[in-house]
């Protein structure tokens, strides 16, 4: 498998409910809540994952929340099973932009009516979210 460098750039604002969370090296930015933890104790511990313990760490939350984890050399996205908080994101070149926020998406992008797929758009319609590869 190659992996190729990208840049995980965070559009997510506190005035949406996002908190924004400084651990070491990492920059946590968490939405919701997980029971019998804090946002902070979950930022804490999202920060100092290794790429080994993550699916299991991420099962093992009972709540409804998202998260994005920036740290040197990686990062990661996340919400509960049931996307309470859902997130959406795109890449231009080597950056990869992950928001709540279609229209900050949409400007970030410069993105317009020309540029929707019209079977995603399709898939949206009939269901409420998109199916399939995107």
């Amino acid at each position: 498998m190659t992996v190729m460098p990208v840049t995980l750039r965070p559009l997510l604002e506190p005035s949406f409910g996002w908190e924004r969370h400084d651990v070491g090296q990492a920059t946590v930015w968490f939405r919701g809540y997980v029971h019998g933890r804090s946002a902070e104790a979950v930022a804490d511990q999202a920060a100092r994952l290794g790429r080994s313990e993550l699916a299991s760490w991420l099962d093992a939350l009972d709540g409804h929340y998202s998260l994005v984890v920036v740290r040197p050399g990686s990062a990661f996205a996340a919400s509960d099973p049931v996307r309470s908080y859902p997130l959406i994101w795109a890449r231009r070149g080597d950056d990869v932009f992950v928001t709540h926020d279609g229209p900050a998406l949409e400007d970030e992008l410069g993105l317009g009516p020309r540029d929707i797929e019209s079977d995603m758009a399709l898939a949206v319609a009939m269901s409420g979210y998109t199916i399939g590869d995107a």
